[in-house]
């Protein structure tokens, strides 16, 4: 059993059906180049950066 802490700070991280909502991107360039075909126009990291705080 976890505590009613972790309980919450889990549910946060979750849709109302209980689906886990997070993104962990440990591949900067993957990330870049696919920004970069979606966009049509180069990505930089400081853009990369920038996508991965909203």
């Amino acid at each position: 059993m976890i505590s009613i802490g972790k309980f919450r700070h889990l549910t946060q991280c979750a849709t109302r059906d209980g689906h886990f909502m997070v993104l962990a991107i440990d591949h900067r360039a993957n990330l870049r180049d696919a920004l970069s075909a979606a966009r049509g126009v180069p990505v930089d990291d400081r853009e990369v950066g920038s996508s991965s705080e909203t």
